[in-house]
């Protein structure tokens, strides 16, 4: 998704009609608030890039980092079923982590054939840190808005992620 974001985020609508050429029949607001969409989720994935990038994260290994802060010693296959992506890529998110003495493995209890990972004390005190500085820049963004925009928009978002869980039709 982010990447997408990135590469369409400058694409206006009334670019993407004209590149679609004549005769062609779109619903111009649909494609208007869709590159609304684009820009705004490019704008914020890169700013939190860049945050997280000054303190060697990335935001698949912050999704990692505050698993671990919220359900603790856990072994990387359960890491990656709870954050939703493959074992290789926790096992490169783990690597990363590991080198930045960020996490620490070790053999696991009750089976000498895996591992378990926690976090480093380090880690610790970088998400208390950190997290809290996100939600505050989180909520100075969307001061702009008020609760009743905030809870529209929220429910505006649900509906088009509704969309998409839907079964598309060919046509």
């Amino acid at each position: 998704m982010a990447q997408t974001a990135y590469l369409l985020k400058n694409l206006t609508h009334r670019r993407f009609m004209a590149a679609l050429g004549p005769g062609v029949r779109v619903d111009a607001p649909a494609l208007e608030a869709y590159a609304a969409l684009l820009r705004t989720a490019g704008a914020i994935l890169e700013e939190g890039d860049r945050q997280l990038a000054r303190h060697g994260l990335s935001q698949g290994r912050l999704r990692l980092l505050i698993q671990l802060k919220l359900e603790g010693e856990k072994a990387p296959a359960d890491i990656a079923q709870a954050i939703g992506v493959s074992r290789a890529t926790v096992t490169g998110l783990l690597n990363r982590l590991e080198a930045d003495r960020m996490i620490r493995r070790k053999p696991s209890p009750s089976d000498r054939r895996s591992l378990t990972v926690r976090l480093s004390p380090g880690a610790r005190r970088l998400i208390a840190a950190l997290l809290p500085r996100r939600a505050r820049r989180v909520s100075r963004l969307l001061s702009t808005l008020s609760d009743a925009d905030k809870k529209q928009m929220t429910a505006l978002l649900a509906k088009i992620e509704a969309a998409l869980a839907k079964p598309r039709r060919r046509r």
